[in-house]
């Protein structure tokens, strides 16, 4: 995919990084420079996998994308609950353009805060308690999420999973 972008590999690296228990996932990074590469470096079976991939990843988007549309419709205000890349992601994409969005709620809202630019942007505990629900929009923490808003800040929100 690189080289149709008329990129170079200068050097690349794979691994794998555990998210959270038994979570684990791939990883590929590399580093790329304007200019052809040589046709020994087409790796045909690298472009047919992270074609593949993306094609997954477009349709295991497709249930969460569903679920943002159905919560639009029914207009309700709600907190979201991530300030992560996949929220980012989606606030770049519009797909929470509609959406009655009183707060974005993440554990790291201090340190996301001076490059968060779309809404506002607070602290777990900074959450009213009350019938706002809140709709967890972590794909990996969820469990953790939930587990927090019952536990430990006891807050009585309806909670809404983009991943149910």
């Amino acid at each position: 995919l690189m080289l149709d972008a008329g990129l170079k590999e200068v050097r690349g690296w794979k691994w794998m990084v555990e998210w959270r228990e038994r979570i684990w996932d791939p990883v590929v990074s590399g580093i790329f420079s304007r200019g052809k590469a040589e046709l020994s470096q087409r790796d045909e079976a690298t472009h047919r996998g992270l074609s593949e991939y993306l094609e997954q990843c477009a349709r295991a988007e497709a249930a969460p994308r569903a679920r943002l549309r159905e919560l639009k419709h029914v207009g309700r205000p709600v907190y979201v609950w991530g300030a992560g890349t996949w929220t980012r992601r989606l606030l770049a994409e519009g797909e929470f353009d509609g959406l009655s969005v009183v707060a974005y709620v993440d554990s790291a809202a201090a340190r996301l805060a001076p490059s968060w630019k779309v809404g506002k942007l607070i602290a777990p505990e900074s959450v009213v308690p009350g019938e706002v629900p809140i709709l967890i929009a972590s794909a990996a923490f969820g469990p953790e999420i939930t587990q927090a808003i019952r536990e430990h800040l006891r807050l009585p929100n309806p909670v809404i999973s983009l991943y149910e």
